[in-house]
Formats: C-alpha cells, structure tokens, sequence
C-alpha cells in the first residue's frame, strides 16, 4: 500500500514537459510536507530528480490512501485511490488544442495552472477552479546554469539544471 497525507499522480512523466515541471516545483518547494508521487511509466530522468524530493513509487495497481491526491491528466486514476479530497490539476488549454475535457465524479475540486487553462475549463465544463501557477524556486545548484529565453515579447531569465 501508498500511504501519504498528499499524493501526486502522473500517468506518464516525460523527459521534459509542463506537467512535470509543475509536480517537480512543487515538491521541491512543500517537500517537507508528507508528500508522494505515483506513476505510470516515466522517464528515468524525472524519477531520479523528484526521488531526490519525495518518494516517488510506480503505480501496478497498489491500494493508495491519502488525504489529497492531485492528479494530473488521467482523471480515471480517481476511481483507484482512497482519499477524503480528489483535486485535479488542469494544465491544458481544451479549447485551443481541441481536446476534450474528461471528468470523473469523484474529483471534488479543480486547480488551473494558468488563466486560459482555467477560463478554457470552465466554459468547456461548466465547473470552477482555483488558479495555481508553478511555485518557482530556483536553488544555488541551479543558479549556475542559467537558460535565457529570448522572444518577440520579452527577454526571460530561468535557471534550470543542464547536464
């Protein structure tokens, strides 16, 4: 069994992305708090970095309990977790990229992580959500490698780890 007060749950992580962005920022600015990430499948690049975090652990049908779980995309994950609240997390922008809005009915609240995700959301489905962007935190290991964005509309300084 997976037991954490909060759980974090991605089907697919991939090498790089938006959705594991948002699941790593965000364990690495509550990780003292009793945090856990479940997959699918990933790439061992992300599992190495949140391991470093929080307890990360590949879902194979296990039982999860938890206070909250948090699930990123795969809105059918609600039906296999034991939890007194079940958030999704909604990082697509329906409308735009044409994508249909699946929802479960043990979800009982939504988190956007942008304003268009969150404006998409509701005129596609009707239901509110709270608007949460990524919890930024750049580490002194990361302000050695510094990646600057340059676009027609403004000039960004991130840090990220480059290896």
């Amino acid at each position: 069994m997976i037991e954490h007060a909060n759980i974090f749950y991605v089907s697919d992580f991939n090498v790089i992305g938006g959705v594991e962005q948002y699941v790593y920022e965000v364990c690495k600015k509550y990780s003292q708090y009793d945090i856990g990430v479940v997959y699918k499948t990933a790439h061992p690049n992300q599992i190495r970095r949140l391991s470093k975090l929080v307890p990360v652990y590949q879902y194979h049908g296990q039982k999860i309990k938890c206070d909250k779980c948090f699930i990123n995309y795969d809105s059918d994950f609600a039906n296999h977790v034991e939890a007194k609240e079940i958030i999704q997390v909604i990082h697509a922008m329906y409308k735009t990229q044409g994508i249909k809005p699946v929802l479960n009915k043990n979800i009982g609240s939504y988190i956007a992580v942008s304003e268009i995700a969150q404006k998409e959301f509701k005129e596609l489905t009707g239901n509110d959500s709270i608007l949460s962007r990524n919890p930024l935190t750049i580490t002194e290991e990361e302000q050695e490698d510094v990646l600057l964005l340059i676009s027609a509309l403004s000039v960004i300084s991130i840090g990220i780890g480059l290896s």
